[in-house]
């Protein structure tokens, strides 16, 4: 994505955001609100030919403004791995890749009664690692309470042999529905897709996690 298209994006959410400040209600107290989730995170588009699907750890924290609009910011975490043919055509044994982000997000709820659903979109810093590992073993001193043993083991462990990072702008859009939980003060569990896209290069880095957490 182009610098002067993620100027826009971040314009398109500020003026959404400015759209749904007057249906405020003066009968509600804005509140801050925060989830949690974690899920899996599958990788698309041409990355897929370099990356494999991994896991997704994410988080947020708000305020909701009206009772439909929320403004947040998310961190969140991809563990992906890399693809057998990638590994085949540099000549290494492994490799493991993650991608984490910051975002600012506008967020609309659609939550009336027990079920509810909401949209968000926002934009963000990205940062892909990658690295190419070497399996080995290596020696250390372990403790071990419940066996009662004390002394040298061998335990596996990767070797790194490379390591490429690169930071980029990007974007996201997901949609997700809720569920109230009994007695939960508030709080409901909701299952979330998402659209990640970075502006890695040569390839940008896309990914489409499916997570499943608890908001409040």
């Amino acid at each position: 994505m182009a610098r002067g298209s993620c100027l826009r994006g971040c314009l398109l959410v500020a003026l959404l955001a400015a759209a749904a400040l007057p249906g405020w209600s003066q009968a509600f107290r804005p509140r801050w609100t925060g989830e949690v989730s974690f899920g899996v995170a599958p990788v698309v588009g041409g990355v897929g030919k370099h990356l494999a699907t991994g896991w997704e750890l994410n988080g947020a924290f708000g305020r909701r403004l009206t009772r439909s609009f929320t403004l947040e910011g998310e961190f969140a975490y991809d563990s992906l791995g890399v693809t057998a043919a990638a590994l085949r055509r540099l000549h290494v044994p492994a490799g493991a890749a993650d991608v984490w982000s910051l975002s600012p997000e506008a967020v609309w709820n659609f939550a009336r009664g027990r079920l509810g659903g909401y949209l968000r979109a926002g934009v963000g810093y990205y940062r892909r690692t990658v690295q190419f590992l070497q399996p080995t073993f290596a020696g250390t001193i372990i403790f071990d309470p419940w066996w009662g043993y004390f002394g040298p083991a061998i335990v596996p462990v990767n070797v790194v042999l490379g390591s490429v990072s690169e930071n980029a702008f990007g974007a996201n859009g997901g949609i997700g529905i809720t569920a109230r939980l009994p007695r939960g003060r508030g709080a409901r569990v909701f299952l979330e897709l998402d659209y990640r896209w970075a502006n890695t290069h040569p390839t940008a880095t896309t990914l489409l996690p499916v997570t499943l957490g608890i908001r409040w």
